[in-house]
């Protein structure tokens, strides 16, 4: 049949497949005389139609069992075995053989019907609706929805054929996913639909039940955008495919341009064009809920978020204001309610380029913007993010942000009057200066400025080449009880003290608003890392912020990440101290760690145990190959004998004696320190050391801490003694508790590389995703997805060999290698104790003695 019908010369069929020609029916109908004298015309649409239901099946079958072969891991990858790929070819061209058929049953279904009174009987067949349904939505291979839209679209009877569809295709939209990949014919079949049969090919009550359908979805979107995570069985919309979103909106234009009537925006709750405007193109983020939790920042999204979708929704206004009066004084009054919230400087601003640069579907992060030298702060910053604690805890702080926003929304312009405010300028500099008046005729305030003389001017729009039309309270206003800024420390009347303890108390809150600073601008990053949908953000501002850290070099020059990991975690804490104590806490649940200094005298049981916090773990790594060395030499001890003996504070006699350190407090998250730069004692310069050194995907501290440590040697006493040592103690006292292990299991989650040598080079790191299970690579403003099985390659550190045509192997270091290890606990802790909040996690600077962990042997280089 196939050969029959396909065989003819080319003028005669009219096109190159048979589907295309002129409408003239009598050569085909000539050419199916026999044939039809032998077999009924719906005996032979029935057995096509069969033919195509069961290629779909035995499809459905084969993808099936390979997508069962596919998720054994011992069948899949680098484990598969030869008979097991030679199935897999085997399937794959079954596949392709079906897939061929059903092409093919397609392409003489659409000949037949160009035959005169064949619709009735295609319509009527039984396996007609599961077969539209199957090839035009749900089958994997593009070509084959092809051909079932050419077949629905070229038929001489296509409009009434459409009119019989159509409500299956309503049917199928009301269960299509909001994430189908394979959608994109059934909105082209729909299209031609609505453009062919508006003008009485389909009824009104019709169209009208498919842009009620059409509406639903729209609304659904909104209510819950569709997540821009990749799927994590790799399927997707393609970058080239039309996405659900995009097909709704352009059969939405199309139904508009042809009947208006037709649009029920009653299921929107608001006018069409309205809830595309705030919803799907210019979402503007809830102020009371931005900061109160990140579920939050869904309903300050635009749930039209791709350029393609964003287009669509673009030109269905476009079609909107062109059809409807009353549509098009809505968009005009969006558009000036919008523009009435935006600086001054924004509309008098003319050839603003936006980046349409959007992050990529593969890795659904944002990067941070080098600022030339900032990679060490950009590295640790996408590491802190990434711990779902922090971020929480950080984008759940008050800050003293919301002052900013007070002045500018002020609901009465009387208010500012009396006030100094800071004015943002065009340059990007400030500008402090006292509003002095209001004048309610004109709307203009009258403000006052130290240097540059009065001026009147609105304030929201300042002026063209000054002001933006952006501005905040200079001081705190009327902080009031449980506002950001309430506790901070007031400075002392100069009658009351003298000038130096004047000064020193405007220096600490000096520091203190530093921190709130840096705070803010924290979070103001982490609040775009988070919902942005660019491809990196810039953090200068950020940048300009850690100036309060007091870092060895200038913030936009090298410096060493950890130094950097240590001062900014310092500084968070203080500065939620006076803003969020219960975040305070969830920072402290996740980097508050102890580690205990022990002095253990012999021939005496006065023991003594000094606690101090640490945020990061420093360990020794030179001549060390993996940090489980590393972590027993940190734990090791020191003999103090001779005429290094220490006294003992209770006997008041010295004591040879012990000196060790070791973990007390464990931390949800332990941060470890590879001491990779070190001091050359030949040359005095800082050098990098990129020897080999290992770390496990998990790890276990038990024997790093003090009660692991003394459960050890307990046990090791007992056996010498040849004492049970799960028996009970002297006296019948009961045997000490044992550890469980599985408090003291930690697994990897990110590793901070510097790849380079001491006085420069670059840092990145590579961070698992924890609710996806995978991992990236953040590079500054490239995120791209990384494979976990190259850590040892890249992180490791040591040496490879590489073959040279003149001088045959050599050996190389590999200058790229682990700096930070971030490891989080398997078992989270829980609420801490209220004596361990009151202890400061870090103690001031230059106080007590030297802390675990603090930096030696200069700045790493960071470019």
């Amino acid at each position: 049949l196939r050969a029959c019908l396909f065989g003819r010369p080319r003028e005669e069929r009219g096109g190159s497949d048979g589907t295309d020609g002129g409408a003239d029916a009598l050569p085909l109908d000539e050419a199916l005389a026999p044939l039809l004298r032998e077999v009924p015309l719906d005996t032979l649409l029935n057995k096509l139609i069969d033919v195509a239901v069961k290629a779909t099946e035995s499809h459905a079958l084969v993808s099936k069992r390979e997508n069962t072969a596919a998720s054994d891991p011992g069948r899949n990858g680098f484990g598969a075995r030869g008979a097991e790929q030679a199935e897999h070819s085997v399937d794959l061209e079954i596949q392709g053989l079906i897939t061929s058929t059903l092409i093919s049953a397609l392409a003489t279904l659409t000949l037949l019907l160009r035959v005169k009174d064949t619709l009735g009987a295609f319509c009527a067949a039984p396996g007609t609706k599961p077969l539209v349904a199957r090839t035009l939505v749900r089958y994997p291979d593009a070509e084959v929805r092809a051909q079932m839209a050419r077949l629905l679209t070229t038929a001489s009877q296509g409009p009434e054929l459409l009119r019989t569809v159509l409500p299956w295709f309503i049917e199928e939209l009301q269960q299509l996913p909001r994430d189908c990949a394979t959608a994109e014919h059934l909105f082209t079949v729909l299209i031609w639909a609505v453009c062919r049969g508006a003008d009485g090919g389909i009824a009104p009550d019709l169209l009208r039940a498919l842009s009620q359908e059409l509406l639903r979805k729209l609304a659904s979107f909104a209510r819950d955008p569709v997540s821009r995570l990749p799927p994590t069985d790799g399927s997707g919309p393609g970058e080239k495919g039309c996405t659900v979103l995009e097909g709704c909106l352009k059969t939405l234009s199309e139904v508009l341009s042809r009947s208006a009537t037709a649009i029920d925006e009653s299921i929107l709750g608001v006018p069409l064009v309205t809830f595309i405007f705030e919803k799907g193109l210019f979402a503007m983020p809830d102020l009371e809920g931005a900061g109160a939790n990140e579920g939050a920042r869904v309903q300050g999204d635009s749930f039209c978020r791709s350029p393609k979708e964003r287009v669509a929704a673009f030109r269905l206004l476009l079609e909107a204001s062109r059809t409807s009066p009353r549509m098009l004084t809505a968009i005009l009054s969006d558009v000036e309610l919008l523009l009435s919230g935006a600086v001054g400087s924004l509309s008098r601003s003319w050839n603003v380029e936006v980046s349409g640069e959007e992050k990529s579907p593969a890795a659904p992060y944002v990067g941070l913007k080098n600022q030339g030298c900032t990679c060490y702060m950009n590295s640790l910053l996408q590491q802190l993010f990434m711990v779902p604690s922090v971020r929480h805890a950080v984008l759940k702080a008050k800050v003293r942000r919301s002052r900013r926003q007070m002045a500018r929304f002020a609901a009465d312009p009387m208010d500012l009057v009396g006030r100094k405010l800071v004015f943002a300028i065009e340059n990007g500099k400030t500008c402090d200066g006292v509003v002095t008046g209001y004048d309610d005729a004109s709307g203009t305030h009258r403000v006052r400025y130290q240097t540059l003389g009065e001026h009147s001017f609105r304030l929201k729009e300042g002026r063209i080449g000054r002001e933006t039309g952006d501005f905040w309270y200079a001081d705190d206003g009327e902080a009031g009880e449980g506002e950001a800024g309430a506790g901070l420390p007031e400075a002392p009347s100069p009658s009351d003290e003298g000038d130096k303890e004047i000064e020193e108390s405007q220096k600490k809150r000096l520091k203190i608003e530093g921190g709130q600073k840096l705070l803010e601008q924290i979070q103001r990053t982490f609040a775009f890392l988070l919902s942005s949908e660019k491809r990196y953000f810039d953090p200068r501002l950020l940048v300009e912020a850690c100036r309060v850290l007091n870092l060895q070099y200038s913030v936009y020059q090298q410096n060493d990440a950890a130094e950097y990991a240590n001062t900014v975690l310092d500084q968070l804490e203080e500065a939620l101290k006076f803003s969020s104590r219960d975040m305070m806490r969830e920072l402290e649940l996740s980097f508050g760690g102890k580690v205990c200094y022990q002095k253990l005298p012999r021939d005496c049981d006065h023991r003594k145990n000094t606690l101090e916090p640490f945020k990061t773990i420093e360990l020794i790594i030179r001549g060390k190959t993996s940090i489980e060395e590393s972590l027993e030499a940190f734990v090791e001890g020191e003999l103090m004998d001779g005429d290094n003996k220490v006294e003992c504070d209770d006997c008041a006699t010295k004591r040879a004696c012990i000196r060790r350190t070791c973990l007390e407090c464990r931390p949800n998250v332990l941060i470890l320190h590879l001491k990779r730069f070190d001091l050359d004692f030949t040359t005095f310069e800082t050098v990098k050391i990129n020897s080999l050194c290992r770390f496990p995907e998990k790890l276990n501290v038990k024997k790093y801490t003090r009660v692991g440590i003394e459960e050890a040697e307990r046990r090791a006493a007992a056996e010498a003694d040849g004492v049970d040592v799960g028996g009970g103690g002297e006296g019948g006292e009961p045997p000490p508790q044992e550890l469980d292990d599985a408090d003291f299991e930690y697994e990897l989650k990110g590793v901070l590389v510097h790849a380079g040598v001491a006085q420069g080079g670059h840092y990145y790191s590579f961070i698992a995703d924890r609710g996806r299970n995978c991992w990236y690579r953040f590079d500054d403003e490239d995120v791209t997805p990384f494979d976990t099985s190259h850590i040892a390659a890249q992180c490791f550190g040591g040496t490879y060999t590489r073959n040279n045509s003149w001088h045959g192997a050599q050996e190389h270091e590999r200058i790229a290698n682990a700096l930070m290890l971030f490891y989080e606990k398997v078992v989270p802790n829980g609420e801490i104790p209220q004596s361990d909040l009151q202890t400061p996690i870090c103690p001031p600077a230059n106080e007590g003695g030297e802390a675990a962990g603090a930096g030696a042997g200069g700045a790493a280089g960071g470019g």
